[in-house]
């Protein structure tokens, strides 16, 4: 293919074009002087001079900044064009005024000759005229054939060199030539695009789903839009309605306008954070959904599902990515926060150090295991890490604000400490008068008859906190005060009978949701003496209405103590309910002193039950040891904050695992058993299965370990962001066979989660 340079480095085309110009001066002076010396005609040099000027001249005046040389010779012609052509004119003008002059002259003679004639008959008159009209005749040709051959002079000069002349010829050359360059390249991106690529995406509706569409390198972002929508459609029903417009196109940290196309991207070389946008030469910028360590640190898949909130999704890519690339300390840090996001602090914390050993400057990481410490209320250790960040990055907002959270916390826990006197401690249920308290005369709430909860009481309260009142403290300390008592006449481990024909429901985490707890008594009945419940902890925290859900619970407690149950679960423990919520809570809607007594009560409430001696319900999970049987969990001392260790810790916080036998919790706290463990378990202890919640299922529940390890969840929508099903269990006496029951979350208050957590920051983690 030819080679056509173009308008390229303009600058010093002009330097040469100036150059050149006056080379080309130089050069006409010369030759002027040669054509004064030979051809000596004075006239014509003089017009050619003067004509030359003239055109130079003009030239001059209308040419404004640097120009190019085809331009400029392209103006010069037509100076010269227009110059020639008024020229002509007036020469034109000049030969028709001598002919008038002529035929003017002819007129008079004429008219001269017939006044002669009408006087005389001579013949020489005749001959006389005859003769004048042949020699104007004669100098007419004459001075055409003069005119002509001078003019043929001028142009027509062997002698004169024209080749800094426009040349028509060789203009139209070099155009066609140009236009024949320009065709080719046309041609050549019309073909690059009509190219298909396929472009793989990410629809952030949660599901954590990556889906590929083909377009060509020509389409806009619009139409591939609109594509996209065309695919989507087919899953989501709410998509229907939408337009292309409605929807925007996010490449890394950017938003690709509608009206640019892939090409101009391409062409462009445009960038993103981590490199070009599009490079379609080459396969590791076309990722595919099967291979996601291609992607680039911050622009991985799994970073895009953690934005929709797809932890569960984001920990697989990530930990493909690590077997694929063990080295990179991003993916170890953002599959810390996906872990910290499910509540698996103990994997969490592993990933995070694990990033500061490939990486020991890597500032992320110990941001990350600064957030897994304050998870797991190591806040002195997360103190640390925090000061790290905040001395590398001095002007981290957000470091510095959970730097003063852990700061504040560790004083407190150090000034508590330091006036505690174990051997003399009061509890605060002994300080509380109830007689001192009085109940002001607007109070339009229920109350208790005679200090005692009735099924009236309940359904009075319920209304209540559906309309978001509140109870009176009154009540409300005189329930806990109740209750406590109650509970620190139980065991640890509750035996429950259901009789044969009788239905007996098993509940798992509620965490706060009140109106999702009234959703269950919606569909499965309220508690009777007929219809009895098991809820297995994690009742508070989290949830903005623990108050609402806390009360209810014990309120039915105390109106149906043979027939309603509660377990304690890791929530129900100081620590959790200071960092999650429930802490701040109460002392919003009622007092410190009440958040204190809530304190007492939890720590006197069952550790587990035993239904029918054949299944075995605790919140967590199984032990670190082979021989532990449920009359050791009858000897639990529980009245305590629950341990880092033991068998109390772990019915609080172990977890199942698909693999055979044991291994560290991935919470960081309690440990994990494989089936083995479940099955040796239930046949030391005489058990068909053990029933365990604390942990979110997208289903509600989950049957594990051959059927042997089940996990219910009754929150659903946990959070208000990870969209799985709520659920709970059915079990009649006779058969012990478990009967799901799933169902949907239901709209409650806008008040977020946590909303009264003292340690606002702790809402990033749930």
């Amino acid at each position: 293919m030819a080679h056509y340079k173009g308008a390229a480095s303009e600058a010093g085309r002009a330097m040469q074009l100036m150059k050149k110009r006056e080379k080309e001066m130089q050069d006409l002076e010369i030759r002027k002087k040669k054509i004064e010396e030979d051809l000596r005609i004075n006239n014509i040099e003089t017009k050619f001079a003067a004509h030359y000027d003239a055109v130079e001249q003009q030239l001059k005046s209308s040419t404004i900044g640097l120009v190019t040389l085809d331009e400029m010779k392209a103006k010069q012609e037509n100076i010269m064009k227009e110059r020639e052509k008024k020229l002509a004119q007036k020469q034109a003008e000049k030969e028709r005024e001598r002919l008038r002059q002529i035929e003017a002259k002819q007129a008079e003679k004429n008219r001269q000759k017939k006044q002669i004639q009408a006087l005389s008959f001579t013949l020489d008159d005749d001959e006389a005229a005859e003769a004048d009209t042949e020699s104007e005749k004669s100098f007419k040709r004459s001075s055409e054939e003069v005119a002509h051959i001078n003019l043929k002079k001028v142009k027509k000069d062997p002698m004169a060199d024209t080749s800094f002349l426009p040349d028509r010829e060789r203009e139209e050359e070099e155009n066609r030539l140009r236009e024949e360059l320009r065709q080719e390249w046309v041609d050549q991106q019309q073909k690059l695009k009509e190219e298909e690529i396929d472009i793989t995406f990410s629809y952030w509706d949660g599901s954590g789903h990556r889906r590929t569409v083909r377009v060509k390198k020509g389409n806009s972002i619009y139409q591939f839009l609109q594509k996209v929508l065309e695919l989507l459609r087919k899953e989501f029903s709410e998509l229907k309605t939408v337009m292309a417009d409605q929807l925007m196109y996010v490449k890394e940290d950017l938003i690709l306008p509608h009206h640019y196309t892939f090409y101009d991207f391409i062409v462009m070389k445009a960038r993103g954070k981590s490199g070009p946008l599009f490079q379609f030469d080459v396969h590791d910028d076309v990722r595919l959904v099967s291979d996601a360590s291609i992607e680039k640190e911050e622009s991985h898949a799994g970073k895009v599902l953690m934005r929709k909130q797809s932890y569960n999704a984001a920990i697989e890519l990530y930990t493909k990515a690590i077997e694929q690339n063990p080295n990179v300390p991003v993916y170890y840090s953002n599959r810390s926060f996906a872990y910290l996001k499910t509540e698996c602090f103990g994997y969490a914390l592993n990933d995070a150090t694990k990033s500061i050993e490939l990486d020991p400057t890597y500032v992320k990481g110990f941001y990350r295991r600064a957030d897994a410490h304050m998870s797991m209320g190591k806040w002195k250790l997360a103190q640390k890490d925090y000061e790290y960040v905040t001395k590398v990055r001095p002007n981290d907002k957000d470091a510095k604000l959970k730097l003063n959270e852990c700061s504040k916390v560790v004083k407190k826990l150090a000034f508590e400490k330091a006036i505690s006197v174990e051997d003399k401690k009061k509890f605060i249920a002994d300080t509380i008068n109830l007689d001192a308290m009085t109940i002001e005369d607007n109070y339009s709430g229920p109350q208790l008859e005679d200090g005692k909860v009735t099924e009236q009481f309940m359904k009075e309260l319920m209304q209540l906190y559906k309309d978001q009142g509140t109870l009176h403290r009154k009540f409300a300390f005189k329930i806990l005060l109740d209750i406590k008592k109650y509970f620190m006449a139980q065991p640890s481990l509750v035996d429950v009978t259901i009789p044969d024909k009788e239905k007996f429901t098993v509940c798992g985490d509620i965490h706060g949701q009140f109106y999702d707890l009234m959703n269950i008594f919606e569909l499965n009945g309220l508690p009777s003496k007929t219809n009895p419940y098991l809820f297995n902890g994690d009742f508070v925290d989290r949830g903005s209405f623990s108050v609402e859900c806390i009360f209810t619970l014990f309120g039915y407690k105390l109106l149906y103590p043979d027939h309603f149950y509660m377990s304690r679960g890791n929530h129900e423990s100081a620590t959790m309910n200071q960092m999650y919520g429930f802490d701040g809570e109460v002392k919003f809607k009622y007092n410190a002193q009440m958040a204190e007594l809530f304190t007492e009560v939890y720590n006197w409430l069952p550790l587990a039950h035993c239904l029918n001696k054949r299944v075995l319900v605790m919140h967590g999970g199984l032990f670190s040891r082979d021989d532990v049987t449920l009359d050791e969990i009858r000897t639990i001392e529980r009245n305590r904050q629950p341990p880092d260790e033991g068998p109390m810790c772990e019915l609080l916080w172990s977890d199942p695992q698909p693999q055979d036998g044991r291994a560290p919790s991935k919470r960081g706290v309690g440990c994990q058993f494989g089936p083995d463990v479940t099955h040796a378990f239930i046949k030391l202890n005489k058990l068909d299965y053990i029933i365990r919640s604390h942990e979110v299922k997208d289903s509600g529940y989950e049957v594990a370990h051959e059927g042997r390890c089940i996990t219910v969840f009754s929150a659903p929508n946990y959070c208000d962001t990870m969209g799985n099903k709520g659920a709970f269990i059915n079990l009649t006496g006779e058969s012990m066979v478990p009967k799901y029951i799933v169902y949907d979350a239901v709209p409650h208050p806008d008040v977020r989660p946590m909303m009264y957590s003292t340690n606002s920051l702790m809402y990033r983690l749930c």
